[in-house]
Order: C-alpha cells, then sequence, then structure tokens
C-alpha cells in the first residue's frame, strides 16, 4: 500500500491492530510514522503513544506497552524502530530481544 493511501485509511478511522511500514525512503516511512502518532490526541500522546528504538531497547519493553491498555484515552500506539530482527540481520549492541 502506498503512504498516501495509508493515510487516507487512517484518516477515515481504519485502524489496523498492527502495520509493518517497510521501504528505503525514510521520508515516506516518517510520513507514515507521523500519520499514526497524529491518530492519538495531543493531550494524551504521553501516556498513550510509545516509540521504541530496537538498536537500544529490548522488544519486549516495547510488547509490554503495547498490550497495555490506553490511559484516558480510547487508542494506544506504538512505533518500533529499526526491528533489525525481522531482517535476519545481526545487532552489533547485542540487545537481547527475549
Amino acid at each position: 500500500m502506498q503512504v498516501r493511501d495509508f493515510i487516507k485509511h487512517l484518516k477515515n478511522g481504519e485502524r489496523p491492530p498492527l502495520t509493518l511500514i517497510l521501504g528505503e525512503e525514510s521520508a515516506l516511512r516518517q510520513q507514515a510514522q507521523h500519520a499514526i502518532a497524529s491518530m492519538i490526541p495531543e493531550d494524551q500522546q504521553v501516556m498513550n503513544f510509545g516509540r521504541y528504538d530496537m538498536q537500544q531497547t529490548p522488544v519486549g519493553a516495547a510488547l509490554n506497552d503495547a498490550t497495555s491498555m490506553p490511559f484516558f484515552g480510547d487508542y494506544r500506539e506504538v512505533v518500533i524502530d529499526d526491528p533489525y530482527f525481522l531482517t535476519g540481520e545481526k545487532n552489533a549492541d547485542k540487545i537481547d530481544h527475549d
């Protein structure tokens, strides 16, 4: 799916339970991630929006956040950056992803 189509779906209220954003164009990935973040009202983002870099954070922390109930809101969104473990690549930092 193209980024513009993805954003259109989000604006129409279609919230997929899981979204995998792939591509070499970082600007398009960032555009899609921004659209996901904007689905949570600004006053709820501290409690209901999480962003995790898998180069620095174990996947368990992101999964714990993703499986938690929203706090004073209807939805919780979690973005995982650099999920190298989905590609089969080795991580030089040796973060333990249970």
